[in-house]
Order: C-alpha cells, then structure tokens, then sequence
C-alpha cells in the first residue's frame, strides 16, 4: 500500500501555504498576536516575509512540511532551530506594530517574549536544536504525520549527540513524551505549558575487531634494543 504521507523539507515558495497553517493550528489569541500578526491580507503577508527572511538567511533555520500525497496539500510543518556547535544569544522579535493599538496589551505580550527569551538563556547554553513550532491541520490529526517530524528530528539529534529542547504546549505533551522528552519545568506566567529537554544520546554505532593475543604479537612491529 502506498504512504498517504511525505516528509521533504520545505522552501520558500511554501511560505503562503505554511502561514495559513499556522494560523489553523494556532488559536489562542496570545500566540496568533505574539507570533503571527493581524488576520488581515496585509498581516498574512507581512508573517510569509518574516518567516521566509529567516528560511532564507538564518544559518539555523529548518522548515519541514508533511504533504498528502493524495493532492499535494501541506497537512503538518515544523520550524528547527540547529545548533550543532555553538549556543547563540537567544532573540525574539519585540517589535509588534499591530498591537499598538493597545500599549497595555502590547507591553503584556511584549513581556511574555521577554520571559522566553530569559528562560533560553539560563537553559539554552550549549549546543543543541530546538523544536520551535510543530503543527498539524486538524482534519489529518492523530494520523502520523507529527510523529513524522519527531522521529527526523530525533534521529538528527542522535546522530549529532545533542539535547533537544521544546517550549511544549500542553496538547503536544504526550507527543514529546513518546519521543524521549521530559518535563525540565513550568514555563514562566502567562505562559501554558511546560518547557521539556531530551537528552542527548549515546551512539548506537560500535564495531572494530578485538585481536587475539597471539595475532596481537604476530602483526605487532619488531622491537629493537639498543645496547
């Protein structure tokens, strides 16, 4: 039988359709107003330049995106942050325009970035990748596709010996928990969720050959003493 579903890595021409995504993935208000901007033709594009600036120039950004092969349509995406050598200084944009409309509500939200970004710096100080967004459309959900972008994820982490982070809400709990995470702790107010970490892993892969003792001494080089 053949997959319903194909895991590829996404690019810029795929920005539209991931931000329509996100914003039938996203519900809650705060997050839409944090992250994503105004529900508006203008406030769309202007989140597809954002999101496609970094796809584009961030040396650690990685899209993936879940296709039904059926009709071609992205049914899941997720944002990686790849840090295989260096932690850098953690940043979230702090400039939201469309809320100005109301400075209290804008300097709420304002604070609650602050309060991520704070908590990467104590916790996020050496190399690792971060899962930063993972989302599904609801009507292909339970389906596999997130597990989908967990299981690459993972397997990229194993292979680079480097802890996982994510900024969990609490419906994708028992996903990261499946895949190895665990609860490091609860997220700063004003937040939902807890922010969980996955060790990183031992290598899996081991090999060589252990000599005999008597091959040892026959392929060993000669030794000469000088008197």
């Amino acid at each position: 039988m053949a997959a319903a579903f194909s895991l590829l890595r996404a690019v810029p021409d795929d920005m539209p359709e991931i931000v329509d995504l996100l914003w039938t993935v996203f519900t809650a208000q705060r997050t839409r107003d944090a992250f994503l901007g105004p529900d508006t033709p203008e406030g769309r594009k202007a989140c597809v330049e954002r999101y496609g600036k970094d796809m584009r120039e961030h040396p650690a950004d990685y899209w993936l995106k879940v296709v039904d092969n059926a009709s071609g349509k992205i049914i899941a995406i997720s944002n990686w942050r790849i840090h295989p050598t260096v932690a850098p200084e953690p940043y979230e944009n702090m400039d939201l325009p469309w809320l100005d409309y109301d400075k209290e509500y804008q300097k709420k939200i304002v604070g609650i970035l602050h309060d991520i970004v704070n908590a990467r710096k104590r916790l996020y100080t050496q190399p690792h990748i971060q899962l930063c967004i993972l989302g599904t459309d609801p009507s292909f959900a339970r389906r596999g596709a997130g597990a989908m972008m967990m299981k690459w994820g993972c397997n990229l982490a194993d292979h680079l010996f480097l802890p996982m982070w994510i900024e969990a809400s609490h419906d994708g709990g028992k996903l990261y928990e499946a895949f190895g995470f665990s609860h490091f702790e609860v997220k700063a107010e004003g937040q939902e969720g807890t922010i969980m970490r996955r060790e990183a892993r031992p290598s899996q892969i081991q090999g060589g050959k252990v000599l005999a003792p008597e091959v040892v001494r026959a392929d060993g080089p000669e030794l000469k003493t000088i008197s």
